[in-house]
């Protein structure tokens, strides 16, 4: 009974740590599609149980570019110029979330700040900050600690 407590743990932790960099690449994606200045765009996030979303190793996301329901999304789908920056944006979130964005991506700690006023300059909100760095609902944080801050 204790491993196969043991393994349900570890798949749980597992899942949630894979969902929450999902969550990052995905908050990532909706700002770099947000240049994609032809249509209009719900930046809600929300969650399926598709098989595909669901591996324990890799984030993922699904994201839908346009909808062939709606005329003017349809026209712009068949473009390539359209196609093109959307490809683009993706590539550009893939990258800045694979590798960093130079100079941006992380931030050493000096005396006297604050986990909250981190977040406001990042402008990120602290409970991303918290995830992002594994520090449970902590607010502690040290001087010449190293946090990401960015994608």
């Amino acid at each position: 009974a204790t491993d196969r407590t043991t393994n349900a743990v570890l798949f749980d932790l597992s899942q949630t740590s894979t969902r929450n960099e999902s969550i990052i690449f995905a908050k990532g994606v909706i700002h770099g599609y947000e240049h994609v200045k032809q249509v209009s765009m719900d930046s809600n996030l929300r969650s399926a149980p598709f098989a595909v979303l669901k591996s324990l190793r890799i984030p993922s996301i699904l994201l839908e570019t346009a909808f062939i329901s709606n005329k003017t999304e349809e026209k712009l789908l068949a473009g390539s110029n359209f196609r093109a920056s959307v490809a683009n944006a993706l590539k550009t979130a893939c990258l800045k979330y694979l590798l960093g964005a130079p100079g941006q991506s992380h931030y050493v700690v000096k005396k006297g700040d604050t986990l909250w006023r981190i977040a406001q300059q990042h402008g990120i909100d602290t409970k991303m900050l918290r995830t992002w760095n594994k520090l449970g609902k902590s607010n502690t944080i040290f001087p010449g600690q190293k946090l990401r801050v960015g994608y």
